[in-house]
């Protein structure tokens, strides 16, 4: 775990996201959990040690599996966008894991079949405020990644928490996208207002204006080649000539290619049939 400011904690040692922790008296606010359950009970023996007290509030910053799959485990209230809140709604019970492979964290990991979903119990539309003791925790949505994706904004502590939005290391998750929300989060994230903040990503931890700007050319990037697949009427499997161009772009470990493949294949075609193949 580390220190990302005064109070404010980071778990990077667990597979799928990025977990965060921020103690608050007599309760500790989460963003995010594990996605094995012996990591969530790890991490909840964990949080016993910062001395944040036994109440919980967590946060979901989308629906997707590598960050929701353990919620039940921590034994917490949750709080999420309402699109989150929809999804939890149409979703079986139980874990079903009989999806096509997407190249998610989930997928590499073994036991995860039969978990169950842990809904939440709190939903909100444009944004929340929430105050707890002298603690101000403000919940936006910022759609791109995920119709439901939200930051966490911790104005005091100039600390923000955005989830999905900008990936460094791997490929970003683009099943999902609206990749004109995408381009205006990234935009937003640039404004004036954020200059001093830390910014974490759920995928690499902090991240910098350098890798947002790249991660804006990256989404523009994307766009700007659907479209033109959809000017030309190409069907879905045409993706495939564009996933070496964009895989080619991250820094990763040998031996993550075929994983991080399947992501972008997957994510690719999903995403050009969504947003250019189904409005026709």
């Amino acid at each position: 775990m580390k220190k990302i400011t005064s109070g404010i904690y980071l778990e990077k040692d667990y597979p799928g996201v990025m977990i965060g922790a921020v103690p608050l008296g007599d309760g500790v606010l989460l963003i995010d959990s594990p996605l094995q359950p012996d990591d969530g009970r790890t991490w909840l023996a964990t949080l016993r040690g910062l001395k944040g007290g036994s109440d919980r509030l967590l946060v979901y910053l989308d629906s997707h599996p590598d960050r929701t799959l353990g919620g039940r485990v921590m034994e917490s209230t949750i709080i999420a966008h309402e699109h989150v809140y929809k999804i939890f709604d149409e979703r079986s019970s139980i874990f079903k894991p009989q999806l096509p492979e997407t190249g998610t964290s989930w997928e590499t990991c073994s036991g995860l079949s039969g978990i169950r979903w842990m809904a939440p119990h709190i939903a909100f539309s444009k944004s929340t405020r929430l105050r707890w003791k002298d603690a101000e925790i403000i919940l936006i949505h910022q759609p791109g990644p995920q119709p439901g994706a939200i930051w966490v904004n911790l104005p005091e502590e100039e600390v923000l928490f955005i989830g999905d939005l900008v990936t460094v290391t791997q490929p970003p998750f683009l099943a999902e996208a609206d990749l004109e929300a995408w381009e205006e989060s990234l935009n937003a994230l640039m404004e004036k207002e954020y200059n001093s903040y830390i910014k974490i990503s759920s995928r690499d931890g902090v991240v910098n204006d350098k890798d947002i700007r790249d991660m804006r050319k990256f989404i523009g990037s994307v766009k700007k080649h659907l479209e033109r697949m959809a000017r030309r009427k190409n069907n879905s499997s045409a993706v495939e000539k564009l996933i070496n161009k964009f895989l080619g772009q991250f820094d990763y470990p040998a031996h993550l290619h075929n994983h991080y493949y399947q992501r972008l294949h997957y994510g690719l075609e999903q995403c050009y049939i969504n947003q250019y193949l189904e409005t026709e």
